[in-house]
């Protein structure tokens, strides 16, 4: 994925989460849970998305907790998708169609974005 094209699939997720973390207290650990099938490769943009989110003032074990997870299967995203909500992640980042699917049956209330 080029800069450009990252940058812009970047902004629904800095946006979603400034939003978030403007009505929680202050100090708050903010939560993403990230998903993609595939257990071949880990998507490149991962570590683009690491970099950004430390740019913008989220420090891992700090003020963010990223859960990642590399699944075998649509079935296992399914899975993951309702453990994510039953922790109440602030927000879902999807890496392909059946990691979103999985997020869009999962919740309606928790902000996704997908990352094709």
């Amino acid at each position: 994925m080029n800069r450009r094209l990252f940058g812009v699939a970047l902004c629904p997720l800095l946006f979603a989460l400034c939003c978030s973390a403007e009505a929680q207290q202050a100090k708050r650990v903010s939560r993403i849970g990230i998903f993609h099938v595939g257990l071949d490769h880990v998507p490149p943009s991962l570590e683009p998305l690491r970099q950004e989110l430390k740019k913008v003032g989220y420090e891992e074990g700090k003020s963010l907790r990223l859960d990642w997870r590399n699944l075998p299967d649509e079935e296992t995203a399914r899975v993951t998708a309702q453990e994510f909500v039953r922790n109440r992640v602030d927000l879902i980042v999807a890496y392909e169609n059946q990691t979103v699917r999985a997020a869009m049956a999962a919740t309606s209330e928790i902000p996704i974005v997908s990352l094709l």
